[in-house]
């Protein structure tokens, strides 16, 4: 974190303000990580601001799936679904292939915490279809999201074969992050 702060400095001197912005997103996902969701989703608030002001839809839209993600682990579920259909809009906007399918699987982490489970399950099968070549890890992540959608829904052969598939695709690539 304290180097996300000394970057978040010289980006400010500098004018820099995209880098601003993503130094500001990434001190919001190190409160994320550590449980200070209140914290992060402000950080993520400012760093959405700060990419709408100069027009740079893609990363809006990264910071605004990570707000939603905030907000849903806050438990603050129907406000993580709205941040994560504005987020899926612009990707789908600006051809975001990448971006998309990270909606994608997050949009289908809220509806199943709604049980919703036929939306939920049609948002992971688009979210693994496009992480296959976009993001293979989180299209893995997403395939043990829908497993466990599966199994809730006694499908336990199908679940099982795609935490087998899922573990591979984790375990072959490795994590990746939005900037």
């Amino acid at each position: 974190a304290e180097l996300y702060q000394q970057a978040l400095v010289i980006h400010r001197e500098i004018g820099n303000k995209r880098g601003e912005a993503l130094a500001i997103g990434n001190l919001g996902n190190v409160s994320r990580t550590r449980g200070h969701f209140e914290q992060a989703a402000d950080l993520f608030q400012q760093a959405v601001a700060i990419q709408q002001e100069i027009g740079n839809r893609r990363e809006e839209s990264i910071f605004l799936g990570w707000l939603g993600v905030t907000y849903l682990s806050q438990g603050q579920v129907e406000r993580g679904l709205k941040l994560q259909h504005q987020a899926l809009e612009i990707a789908i906007e600006i051809g975001d292939k990448r971006n998309e399918g990270m909606s994608q699987g997050n949009l289908g982490e809220a509806l199943y915490r709604l049980q919703r489970f036929d939306e939920a399950q049609a948002a992971f099968h688009t979210a693994i279809k496009l992480g296959k070549d976009t993001s293979p890890h989180k299209a893995g992540a997403f395939q043990g999201s829908l497993a466990l959608l599966l199994a809730h829904r006694n499908n336990f052969t199908e679940a099982r074969t795609l935490l087998e598939t899922g573990e591979a695709l984790v375990k072959d690539h490795p994590v990746e992050y939005a900037n």
